[in-house]
């Protein structure tokens, strides 16, 4: 495993904790929480960069992607 991918799954896992506690404290169940921490893993997978890198365009990019898989 490479540095890049090591360093990609510790950025995920904290922000997949931060995300799990935000939602949490707004009151989305158990199932919402992992659907949302699929997708963002998704996401970041998908981009293979790290969160700080990725911007507006890569968001917008993405989400055509996924309209029309």
């Amino acid at each position: 495993m490479s540095n890049k991918a090591i360093d990609l799954e510790k950025m995920s896992n904290k922000i997949e904790k931060e995300i799990d506690e935000h939602l949490k404290l707004k009151g989305y169940s158990k199932k919402t929480i992992k659907s949302y921490r699929n997708n963002i893993k998704r996401f970041l997978n998908h981009l293979d960069k790290s969160p700080e890198e990725i911007t507006n365009k890569d968001i917008k990019e993405y989400m055509l992607f996924i309209l029309e898989e």
